[in-house]
């Protein structure tokens, strides 16, 4: 929990690049756990990084599937 509090407070502090390096490890930790990819995701979106965050929605896509939420997200992109 001490890293996903950590994340937390760096994307309000708008420190992303940091944000990302936590989800990361989150990811390593718990690679099961599709709210650590979504999450990521839209850090990508914040950081205007359009081209990154559909990379990370498609890795979504092939580990767990499409989704109504996950269709939502990447449509929202255009």
């Amino acid at each position: 929990w001490y890293i996903i509090t950590l994340a937390d407070i760096k994307k309000r502090q708008g420190k992303l690049d940091e944000t990302i390096k936590l989800i990361d490890k989150l990811i390593k930790l718990d690679p099961n756990k599709q709210e650590y990819y979504l999450e990521k995701a839209d850090i990508y979106i914040l950081q205007n990084k359009p081209t990154k965050a559909i990379q990370q929605f498609e890795i979504i896509e092939k580990k767990f599937g499409k989704t109504e939420e996950l269709l939502y997200k990447k449509y929202q992109i255009f």
